[in-house]
């Protein structure tokens, strides 16, 4: 970050294109062909606000599909209207809403462990089965 003032968090494009996993000179491309148009020039070079480089739609479906986030994630994220796709793009904020997502979804997937009337969880034989 190159700095604060008025309260929003100002970024580079060597900041930006850390965020984004690309090079600088991707993000200077993205710039000069109005693919991207949230950078401002300043004294030192271009510069945006964190807000604006986090919901810039940069980010390949691929990117968004790592981890434990799923096709089936994204799509029922895309027709809720939570997620939307610019020209096959998301942005930093798609990808995280996505991960919380994900993570929501597969701790509700853990089955909780079985209690006897005792409260107590049951004993494990010698070889660890019940």
């Amino acid at each position: 970050m190159s700095g604060e003032s008025g309260g929003a968090a100002k970024l580079s494009v060597r900041a930006a294109a850390r965020l984004w996993d690309v090079t600088r000179s991707t993000v200077h491309e993205w710039r000069t062909s109005g693919r991207v148009d949230i950078f401002r020039m300043v004294a030192h070079g271009f510069e945006a606000t964190l807000d604006e480089v986090r919901s810039a739609k940069v980010l390949l479906e691929s990117s968004i599909l790592q981890g434990t986030v799923t096709e089936r994630d994204l799509a029922n994220a895309v027709r809720e209207g939570k997620v939307v796709a610019v020209d096959g793009r998301y942005s930093l904020n798609n990808r995280d809403y996505l991960r919380a997502l994900a993570k929501c979804r597969a701790s509700k997937s853990v089955p909780e462990p079985v209690r006897h009337f005792s409260g107590m969880l049951p004993a494990l034989n010698s070889v660890g089965v019940v």
